[in-house]
């Protein structure tokens, strides 16, 4: 009897654990340094010294997936306005208009804010995009890029032009892949 009963809690263990496997394809990975998402659709690497939070939210009664990157070692004082970071925001865009007019009306890209206007032809994951550069409370390159129905919105903000975040933002981009 004895013998049965742990029997039958392995089969339990091992049950739940095949169950949970199953479950963490549709969910997020996240390892140091690496993360992916077949919810988000997206894969990529960035530096370990980065503390990676992910949330939903919604922009214009539509839903929205948010990733933020921001430096392991930066405190966030009580009623500040937050560090420099790298966000990633996945959003439906409609289908009525192009990539390019949606990024100049969209308020969530920012793009209100580019002090010159200026977008340009680039690439993420081999798919076309568009850069620029928007000035808030810091300064912010950003690139948007469309695949499968949504736009995957990427910036860095950042204070002093040399600032490291900068080049991890551009290291980040060039390691995107499309999970879906």
């Amino acid at each position: 009897m004895k013998r049965l009963s742990v029997i039958a809690i392995l089969l339990l263990v091992a049950g739940a654990g095949v169950w949970y496997a199953s479950r963490m394809g549709s969910h997020s990975a996240i390892t140091e340094g690496s993360y992916r998402s077949n919810e988000i659709g997206l894969a990529f690497t960035y530096p370990p010294t980065y503390d990676l939070n992910a949330r939903h939210d919604s922009f214009n009664g539509m839903p929205v997936q948010i990733l933020t990157l921001i430096d392991a070692s930066s405190t966030v004082p009580d009623m500040s306005k937050g560090p420099t970071a790298i966000s990633i925001i996945k959003v439906a865009r409609p289908a009525t208009t192009t990539l390019e007019q949606w990024v100049r009306d969209s308020s969530i890209t920012n793009f209100y804010l580019s002090p010159d206007k200026k977008i340009t032809q680039t690439t993420v994951a081999g798919q076309p995009a568009l850069a620029y550069r928007y000035s808030g409370l810091y300064e912010s390159d950003a690139v948007a890029v469309e695949h499968s129905g949504a736009v995957y919105i990427f910036a860095a903000s950042w204070m002093k032009a040399d600032d490291a975040i900068r080049t991890d933002f551009k290291n980040l981009l060039s390691s995107v892949t499309f999970t879906q």
